[in-house]
Parts: structure tokens; C-alpha cells; sequence
């Protein structure tokens, strides 16, 4: 496939393979400033090769589907020295490629505990003086408060008592509800 690229009359054809893993790449972009980058795998869609990259400095995984030779640099974009190509050692590469999965886990494990805080605070609901019914996750509720006196009721309802759930950042003993539960659960908990 040829793809025209702006501000250019060149066309570049992206069904051929431009560059080789642990080939370095760099993202110029505005000004001066430069990023590079380590190609660990190549694939193949149907516009052609896509170019899988890790930030040689800060470990952080990205793509590409066209790098440009750096003898036609024209402006910002991805380009790889077509002259004197550089390359990492395999080894290392595979060192790198294993920081960045680290990274990248460790982000994702971050971003999902804070939605689960969110959700967990964000959406409290105080049925009365005595229970608090909290929008959990996406798919369950908790119950927080002394519930001795109906955990009968709250076993008959579905619950699941789990004495290390986690609101506002704190390990408190709760009630797991699916969300079909949550008007029989009012009910109850307004009776008491």
C-alpha cells in the first residue's frame, strides 16, 4: 500500500519492511527535541508493517506504521538512520522489552486500584445512621457497618461477608451484593 504522506510529494510504501528488530529509531518532534527507540517486533496488518517500540529511556511501549528514512527528514515523525543504522544488542533488548512489561504493569495495576477507589468512595450511599451501601466495582456493592444483627438476612439475600474488603483506602470487614441485589437490599437495610 502507498501511502502520501502532508507537506511532502514522496510516497512511501508501507507493505514494505523498512527497518529490522533492535533496529533504533527515533521520533523527532518539535524544535530539537528527539526520542528514541528500540524496534522488538514487527507485525503485519492489512495497510501493512507495523513497528513495535520501547522508549530506550523511559521504558514506555509505542508503535509506529511508517518510520522515514532520516536522509528525508521533512519534519516531525518517526525516522531511522538509512546511512549508518544503529542496533541493540538482542539481550539487551529482551532486558529492556522486560522493564517496560514491568512498567507497563505496574501502571495498569495503579490506574485500576484508583477506579476501584473511586468507585468505592465516589458513589457511598447511606441507607441510614447505621449502614453504608457503596458502589464497589462494576458489577458489586458492599455493605459496611454492624451488621450482626442481620447477617442472616444478608446470607438469605446472596451477600458474601469478606472482612478485608477496602473503602476510603482502609481494610473494613463488608457485605458482597451483586447490583440486581441492590433494592432488596434498601429494603432490608431501612426496616432494621
Amino acid at each position: 500500500m502507498v501511502q502520501n504522506l502532508l507537506f511532502t510529494n514522496k510516497s512511501y510504501d508501507t507493505s514494505k519492511q523498512v527497518v529490522k528488530e533492535n533496529q533504533i529509531v527515533a521520533r523527532h518532534g518539535i524544535g530539537a527535541s528527539v526520542t528514541r527507540y528500540v524496534v522488538y517486533r514487527i507485525g503485519q496488518n492489512s495497510n501493512g508493517y507495523i513497528y513495535h517500540l520501547i522508549n530506550i529511556e523511559t521504558k514506555e511501549f509505542s508503535q509506529t506504521d511508517f518510520p522515514r528514512p532520516l536522509s528525508e527528514k521533512f519534519g516531525i515523525g518517526v525516522y531511522y538512520n538509512d546511512e549508518t543504522p544503529e542496533f541493540m544488542d538482542a539481550f539487551e533488548v529482551l532486558l529492556l522489552r522486560s522493564e517496560a512489561e514491568k512498567n507497563a504493569n505496574e501502571k495498569r495495576k495503579d490506574r485500576q486500584e484508583k477506579q476501584v477507589q473511586t468507585s468505592s468512595t465516589a458513589v457511598s450511599k447511606s441507607v441510614n445512621a447505621d449502614f453504608l451501601i457503596v458502589d464497589y466495582s462494576e458489577k458489586a456493592l458492599a455493605v459496611f457497618g454492624d451488621t450482626r444483627p442481620i447477617k442472616d438476612e444478608l446470607k438469605a439475600l446472596g451477600g458474601r461477608f469478606n472482612p478485608k474488603l477496602t473503602h476510603e483506602n482502609t481494610k473494613k470487614a463488608g457485605w458482597i451484593f451483586t447490583k440486581s441485589k441492590e433494592c432488596e437490599l434498601r429494603n432490608l437495610l431501612t426496616i432494621k
